[in-house]
């Protein structure tokens, strides 16, 4: 059965002192030789697949320069061209031809940007405009793209923040729109993340034929902190309370390791342990918790309030402390006696240690790109600007770079001394689990890619909607936040074969 849009749409047409609508018939009866021809240059033609303004209509884009903008409506042709351009009795005429004739070539709106030519500045003064197709009919359709896609959204309760995917043809004498909508959540569905296929009669507003289906499952609630190669470590925020979990991705069940009235700032899990920051009145608290033994130790030095970030490195906790005065390192040790790795009069954002060298990023409030240092023993060299620097092995380092608006994943060879760019994008950010590369950066349809690197190849993995992705021993996990909703952040467990 064919499901029917309730699409009784107003057409409004607008108008207005700097956009006409244009007829596309002309009074016969004007003399040809009446009429005054006028001297143009085309500046330019677009075949558009926009499908907005579906009518022929010319609209002045600058009155001083004589510039127009010419829409021929909706065409099965792959050019267009202007016969001439003529003037008689307060009407602009502008005689239109398709180039081509072939019954298979493209639906599109033909848009030509014109400059008139020796004319008065006051010439296009209450004018009016006739585009006369002389060798075809534009195609007339009651519904743009726009009501169309409002309806679908309206018709099966969904949202997206991505772009949708509309085509617009014609088959058998029939014209239809296909829509295609990715990474769509839809209200009132236990597994809301859904991609839906609808083909819909562009004359009736029929849906002739439906395609929906799941493309996630739903985990929990929360913001995802941290991940190893059978675990998920997250948050949820419940009023004034915070609460940590671990999912277990092989059994299926998730189980609560710590609450605390104070904001979680950050954590990371090593085997059996996870190691967190918590943040109160800008004052910050170490705690090691033991999952096996459920037991939760605080081990914040004394005077130790300002840590940023906390690392397992071969199975040994580190964390910092950034002050105004002073900058430190300390490697844990349970017997409360933390050695101190390093101490520096000045503050960094973030550190990474391997072979007992020490990575450091500058500290800059003001600037992205800040000084990255390396420490080998006890010597200090600049070896880069950037930000969020980390080892990937014992030989390259990562980090990422902004320059002239353009965002950046870059690796620095330690041997040549060397960076070179990885990938180039709008919108860019890495981790490194297990020894490799993983990143995310936003294309051009607003949905997230990620690709794992290995020894200079890029593989790309998976297309979602949110760039916080999460690679899992061949388990692709996802933190959006449903649009439908306000509410915080969800968990979900992307389907195999979107893998």
């Amino acid at each position: 059965m064919k499901k029917i849009f309730a699409l009784g749409l107003i057409l409004i047409i607008f108008s207005g002192c700097n956009t006409l609508n244009s007829s596309n018939k002309k009074d016969t009866s004007i003399p040809l030789t009446q009429e005054e021809k006028i001297k143009y240059s085309i500046n330019k033609t677009v075949l558009s697949r926009g499908y907005e303004s579906l009518k022929p209509r010319v609209e002045i884009l600058d009155k001083e320069t004589k510039t127009l903008l010419i829409n021929l409506g909706i065409l099965d042709c792959l050019n267009v061209s202007i016969d001439k351009i003529t003037f008689h009795s307060g009407e602009i005429n502008i005689y239109t031809r398709k180039l081509t004739n072939n019954t298979h070539e493209p639906l599109v709106i033909p848009k030509i940007t014109i400059t008139l030519n020796e004319v008065n500045n006051d010439f296009l003064e209450n004018k009016s405009f006739n585009i006369i197709a002389t060798n075809y009919k534009p195609v007339e359709l009651p519904f743009n793209k726009t009501h169309v896609l409002n309806n679908i959204y309206s018709h099966f309760e969904v949202t997206s923040n991505t772009k949708p995917k509309v085509k617009l043809y014609k088959e058998d004498n029939n014209y239809f729109w296909h829509v295609k909508l990715e990474n769509v959540f839809e209200k009132n569905n236990e597994n809301p993340l859904v991609n839906i296929s609808a083909k819909v009669d562009a004359l009736k507003g029929e849906i002739t034929t439906l395609k929906k289906e799941n493309i996630a499952k739903f985990i929990d609630n929360g913001k995802i902190l941290d991940t190893n190669k059978n675990l998920l470590l997250y948050k949820i925020n419940n009023n004034n309370e915070e609460s940590m979990w671990l999912y277990n991705i092989k059994t299926k069940k998730s189980k609560k390791v710590y609450t605390t009235h104070h904001s979680i700032f950050k954590a990371k899990i090593n085997n059996n342990k996870v190691a967190l920051i918590e943040n109160s009145n800008d004052k910050t608290d170490i705690f090691l918790i033991d999952t096996l033994e459920n037991t939760t130790e605080k081990i914040t030095p004394l005077d130790f309030y300002h840590t940023l970030n906390i690392k397992w490195i071969n199975n040994k906790l580190y964390f910092d402390n950034n002050t105004e005065e002073n900058y430190k390192i300390f490697k844990y040790n349970s017997n409360d006696k933390n050695k101190v790795i390093l101490s520096k009069y000045e503050n960094f954002s973030n550190f990474d240690i391997i072979n007992n060298n020490i990575l450091l990023n500058k500290f800059n409030p003001d600037k992205y790109n800040t000084d990255i240092y390396l420490i080998d023993e006890n010597n200090i060299k600049l070896i880069q600007k950037g930000s969020n620097a980390n080892y990937l092995d014992n030989e390259t380092i990562i980090y990422l770079k902004k320059e002239n608006n353009n965002n950046f994943l870059c690796s620095y060879d330690l041997k040549t001394e060397k960076e070179s760019i990885i990938k180039r994008s709008k919108e860019i950010n890495y981790h490194i689990l297990n020894d490799r590369l993983f990143y995310i950066c936003k294309n051009e349809e607003n949905n997230y890619d990620l690709y794992i690197y290995d020894e200079d190849e890029k593989n790309l993995v998976t297309t979602t909607i949110d760039e916080k992705i999460f690679y899992v021993n061949g388990n692709i996990f996802i933190n959006a936040a449903p649009t439908i909703e306000k509410t915080n952040s969800k968990i979900y467990l992307l389907d195999n074969k979107n893998n």
